[in-house]
């Protein structure tokens, strides 16, 4: 992936490179009508031109000239993934250059109400294209403009509507817009919702009636009141930001259909709970991806994990499971192993992320664990408590993947120092699996059976 900040110089001798997959992510600052920028795009079309595919992001929001036909045409782009947009940019799309782009995001204007994209033909079928209408203020007026003048971008290309509220959730505009466009694919995002959001959550727990959410995600659930909600509030996500008082009551009447994360805050009294969470006879279902995240200050992260899992039900519904702290304390040995022991549950888990065990003893106990996750295909490991005893248990566990694991398929070690690798046996592995050691984004070792040991030169000393 290769993200422009200004326009790079490329070396002038331009060689081609073979690459699988390439993404170029193009941002607002580069002025796609200078012959500078026409030039820059003929070496990165060389340079590339190896490659299996090559795809753009393009953000155009705030260029005041952008005409697209001409763009890619003279740029040489033919595969634009996603295009970001201002519904009040005079930009006309024919029908050959949106067939290019696979992904259209139309953002609106804080205080425009006038939809001036232009489009040649919105009853072609545009089967490779998604069309996505964003907003974080009132969108009625926007709609209405938009389906007056095509609404078939509505009614044929399924525009997916995307309302993002910060405090509450306006039940009148949501009925308008229903009204307008019955068939609508509307999207919500509740963002800091506190007290005054229950209302809406209780309006949207009787009203929600379709195979799919309404809301797509909901951020920074944190409520300060013992009020319960009516009913179940379904929601595509679900991401919780630094509970102090919380109601394990209220978690269980959401119905998450893809992910939850808890991200803490630096704040020392995260998890008082008002009610313990596993003496509540409410639990909320397991989503199918579950992630707990820090936001920085070292905590007791296996401990709150514990604390919050017992607010949960139906393990077996996880499909991958993470647990991302940046810099994690030492914490009880006996709140680990309750952990690792918990995993054995998530029968149908495939993708799993946990901080590197701090020594062989524990890494024991989570390799009996993992050896009963008969569908894992991807294990990660985050970090290093110590740094010294790194390479030794990589090794074990590595060691164990290759003679035990038979799912895996891919094992990969993030660390932030180097470690050393002294003996692998590969021998007795049949089935295809890689081991990567990653040091700070860069590769120090790749182990396969089929290749054996390779290492990078940057970390020759090791």
């Amino acid at each position: 992936m290769l993200k422009n900040e200004k326009q790079p110089n490329l070396v002038r001798a331009v060689q081609k490179c073979q690459f699988h997959l390439v993404t170029i992510i193009l941002n607002q600052e580069i002025d796609f009508c200078s012959l500078e920028c026409k030039m820059w795009f003929a070496k990165l079309q060389l340079y590339f031109s190896n490659s299996r595919s090559v795809s753009y992001k393009i953000s155009a929001r705030y260029l005041p000239k952008f005409t697209l036909a001409s763009t890619l045409q003279e740029c040489g782009i033919k595969n634009v993934q996603i295009l970001q947009i201002m519904t009040s940019q005079d930009v006309f799309f024919s029908v050959q250059s949106l067939q290019r782009v696979k992904e259209l995001q139309m953002f609106k204007c804080k205080y425009e109400s006038t939809f001036n994209l232009l489009f040649e033909d919105m009853s072609v079928p545009y089967s490779n294209t998604n069309f996505y209408l964003e907003s974080s203020d009132s969108l009625s007026g926007i709609i209405q403009s938009a389906y007056q003048k095509y609404p078939d971008l509505f009614n044929l290309q399924c525009c997916r509507i995307h309302l993002k509220f910060f405090y509450r959730i306006n039940i009148d505009e949501l009925k308008h817009i229903q009204r307008i466009i019955p068939k609508a694919k509307l999207e919500l995002s509740l963002l800091t919702p506190q007290n005054i959001g229950l209302n809406a959550l209780q309006w949207l727990s009787m009203h929600d009636y379709r195979d799919e959410p309404l809301i797509s995600r909901i951020n920074r659930h944190q409520y300060r009141t013992n009020t319960i909600i009516a009913g179940k509030v379904r929601t595509k996500a679900l991401q919780i930001f630094g509970l102090k008082e919380f109601s394990s009551n209220n978690l269980s009447k959401f119905q998450v259909t893809k992910e939850i994360l808890f991200m803490h805050y630096e704040d020392k009294q995260i998890l008082d709970f008002t009610i313990p969470l596993d003496e509540s006879e409410s639990k909320c279902e397991c989503a199918p991806i579950m992630k707990f995240q820090s936001a920085g200050q070292k905590r007791e992260m296996f401990l709150e994990v514990n604390e919050l899992l017992n607010a949960f039900c139906k393990y077996e519904q996880v499909e991958e499971f993470s647990i991302l702290e940046k810099d994690s304390e030492e914490e009880d040995r006996s709140k680990i192993n309750e952990l690792y022991q918990k995993l054995e549950l998530f029968k149908n888990l495939r993708v799993l992320t946990l901080p590197l065990p701090g020594d062989v003893i524990l890494a024991n106990n989570l390799l009996k664990s993992l050896n009963s996750l008969s569908k894992l295909a991807y294990l990660k490991f985050l970090h290093q408590q110590k740094p010294e005893s790194s390479g030794m248990i990589a090794q074990q566990i590595s060691q164990y993947a290759i003679d035990n694991l038979k799912p895996l398929r891919m094992l990969d070690y993030n660390l932030h120092q180097p470690i050393q690798i002294v003996d692998i046996i590969l021998s007795q592995r049949v089935l295809p699996l890689t081991i990567r050691i990653i040091i700070n984004g860069y590769t120090q070792i790749v182990i396969d059976p089929r290749y054996g040991i390779r290492k990078s030169p940057r970390f020759s000393q090791y």
